[in-house]
């Protein structure tokens, strides 16, 4: 499952996504989205169809996690894996 600026639930941890999420959204939001880490294809889109109801990301939440999570964790993984990266031209 998806939430935010493309992040995927099912490829994080239990442990990662609370220490992403946690304080950002409701704790209901929070209880039930924790229960689709780890979980791929067809079970994460019964769950989907199950949370449509129970889940709203806000927008300015999304751009908040994408900011200050996804992108620095991205990044991180660039610098460990491509030797030179920082000497990349910004195009």
């Amino acid at each position: 499952m998806t939430i935010g600026c493309g992040y995927d639930v099912g490829q994080k941890t239990r442990q990662q996504f609370l220490a992403d999420w946690s304080g950002k959204i409701p704790d209901a939001m929070l209880k039930a989205l924790a229960k689709c880490c780890g979980v791929t294809g067809q079970a994460a889109a019964a769950l989907a169809r199950k949370l449509r109801v129970v889940v709203d990301i806000p927008w300015d939440v999304a751009l908040e996690v994408f900011s200050n999570h996804d992108i620095p964790r991205y990044l991180a993984i660039c610098r460990r894996l491509l030797s030179g990266f920082d000497e990349l031209s910004p195009d």
